[in-house]
């Protein structure tokens, strides 16, 4: 059997842990490895689910990997939540749910859009986690990343990133 290595992301921090699995692994075994590599807390019994980058439904527990287009040096997202409600704030708010494994920058573009900004407005625009000004989420990190533990949402804010000047 080929073994893969996986990006594996959940909610406790923004970068991925690399875990090691047969691509014949079920997703039921994936969970079973990284919960025994110390990548996530808790046991593979709770409700668990795995999403694949920028898709916003769970895998089915007993698909294989390769049955679920889950190659090598993929990106996986491990959650409690089936979805996260976003809150967007700019000049007013805007709600969407996504799944955990949605990029921040899929989430950036549905901002951009709904709150209507020309391309010129839009082109400086980063998202930061409310009350955190300062903290731009890398584009590439996934949306259930910044949730806390036991809650399904996150608040942010539609922002210029700001310039130190000195």
């Amino acid at each position: 059997m080929k073994k893969i290595e996986l990006y594996v992301h959940t909610q406790d921090g923004v970068d991925p842990k690399l875990v090691q699995a047969s691509e014949e692994s079920t997703i039921t075994e994936l969970l079973e490895i990284i919960v025994a590599t110390g990548g996530l807390e808790g046991n593979v019994d709770e409700e668990i689910l795995i999403f694949t980058e920028d898709c916003d439904e769970p895998v089915e527990r007993h698909r294989k990997l390769s049955e679920c287009e889950i190659r090598h040096r993929h990106h996986v997202h491990c959650h409690r939540c089936r979805k996260v409600q976003v809150s967007v704030f700019y000049n007013g708010e805007h709600h969407e749910t996504f799944g955990p494994a949605t990029t921040v920058k899929r989430v950036l573009k549905w901002a951009i859009k709904t709150f209507k900004l020309s391309p010129a407005d839009a082109a400086d625009k980063i998202l930061v986690l409310k009350g955190h000004d300062n903290e731009e989420l890398p584009l590439d990190a996934h949306i259930g990343s910044f949730t806390q533990p036991h809650h399904c949402s996150v608040e942010l804010c539609l922002t210029a990133p700001v310039e130190v000047q000195g």
